[in-house]
């Protein structure tokens, strides 16, 4: 599996949920989502972290998120080797993540991160949300 793709430290195993975010080629957009993430964890009632999946993003998404894995507890990436698409990026992160429960979140079309709170609430009634 290391050959297909790099991973920061992954504890997502220490944590109830991880939040995979799905990147390819969102550069401008990450400061604004990274945000949200940060302030999403502060005041999530589970222990959560956040997990990158990046696609060979073609522009500066992958350092921007190395930067942000660095500075900010809570926060691991991963990063395909070769370009795989939606359904390689999506494998991947689900195969990687450790925690419990797994919300999937695409940086290109997030809306709001608190938004999960919603989901969240049925979580015990249902298997799946």
């Amino acid at each position: 599996m290391s050959s297909r793709f790099e991973i920061s430290r992954n504890a997502t195993a220490d944590y109830e949920l991880t939040l995979m975010v799905t990147v390819s080629n969102c550069e401008k957009l990450l400061p604004g989502l990274i945000a949200q993430l940060q302030d999403y964890l502060l005041g999530c009632h589970l222990k959560s972290c956040v997990l990158f999946v990046d696609d060979c993003s073609q522009d500066e998404s992958l350092a921007v998120i190395r930067d942000c894995c660095l500075r900010l507890n809570d926060f691991y990436y991963l990063t395909l080797q070769h370009p795989g698409g939606p359904s390689a990026v999506l494998k991947a992160g689900l195969l990687a993540v450790s925690s419990p429960w797994c919300a999937l979140i695409d940086a290109q079309r997030c809306a709001k991160v608190s938004e999960l709170d919603l989901l969240l609430q049925m979580r015990t009634d249902m298997g799946l949300v």
